[in-house]
Parts: C-alpha cells; structure tokens; sequence
C-alpha cells in the first residue's frame, strides 16, 4: 500500500511536468487565432465611422442648401452644399409649388452612397 502512495506521487510530478510541457505556447496560439477576428472588427468600426460621418457631412450640406435656395436661388443653393460636402457629391434641388426638396449623394468608402435631403417651404 505504501508503496503504490510512493509511486503515484512520483508519477504525478512525472504527469505535471508533461502537461506542462504540452500547454506550453498555447496563449501564443490562441492570440493567434483570435487577432484576425479582432483586425475585421476593428476595420469595420473603421468604415463604419467613415460612413456615418459622410452621412452626416451629406445632410447638412442639404439642410444648408434648402435653406440657401429658399432666398438665394438654386445656384447659390448648389455652391454652398459644394463646400460642405465637397465638389464630388451630386446635389439635386427639385420644386415642387412651395416646396423646395435638396437631396445630397456623396461616395463613402467601399462603394457605399451617404444620402441626405432637406425640404424646405419657399417663401411667398
């Protein structure tokens, strides 16, 4: 009986040492694995930023050109949603009787499209 107590000690310390030798590395792998998945969250929180912030830049080059276009005409209207929301995005004004509609497209990265319109009453 007592032998086997004896035995079973040695082989324990025998059994930690393999073990410990087999995990040895593992937080290396497992970093590893895991770092892909935390670069694509981090580029698509990226891209995401990117876009709500062009989505905004696009409605307010709309609120500011409805207002514009409401006193200054559709020109002028044009020219000031240009220099918010740079000379690349596609301003459209429409009249609609008393209703001036300004709608803004501007490219987002990754072929996305950030959109904003305003609708302002003319006055009379």
């Amino acid at each position: 009986m007592r032998w086997r107590r004896v035995r079973w000690r040695k082989n324990r310390s025998a059994m930690r040492n393999l073990i410990a030798g087999r995990e040895r590395g593992s937080a290396t792998v497992e970093f590893a694995m895991v770092l892909p998945g935390i670069a694509v969250l981090l580029a698509s929180l990226g891209v995401a930023a990117q876009l709500g912030i062009a989505a905004i830049r696009a409605q307010d080059a709309a609120s500011m050109a409805a207002r514009i276009a409401i006193t200054d005409g559709d020109a002028e209207a044009r020219a000031a949603a240009w220099r918010v929301a740079g000379t690349d995005a596609d301003v459209r004004i429409a009249h609609d009787g008393a209703w001036i509609r300004v709608t803004v497209e501007d490219s987002a990265p990754w072929g996305l499209v950030a959109r904003g319109s305003a609708v302002a009453r003319a006055q009379d």
